[in-house]
């Protein structure tokens, strides 16, 4: 789950698998889904912080108990940080 995110040889794992760095959306502390950076798909880091904002809240999907964060986070190959 979303305590992983703190994991740095975890973190490195899923980049050598992904074979780029990535972004980490939370879902909720139980889990967090991850989506890679990919030259020929740019990703638009507003939407998804639009996305994660709109599944915590206004869903309904994710219990208040259950909320981890409304930021996106991204690896980039020697730590998690917060998108801006």
């Amino acid at each position: 789950g979303a305590s992983l995110m703190g994991n740095a040889r975890l973190m490195k794992s899923i980049q050598r698998k992904l074979g780029a760095n990535f972004y980490i959306l939370p879902s909720s502390t139980h889990e967090v889904l991850i989506l890679p950076e990919l030259e020929d798909y740019p990703v638009d880091v507003v939407e998804l912080q639009k996305l994660v904002r709109y599944m915590n809240h206004l869903s309904g999907c994710i219990p208040k108990e259950d909320f981890l964060s409304d930021s996106v986070y991204e690896f980039d190959g020697d730590k998690v940080k917060i998108v801006e």
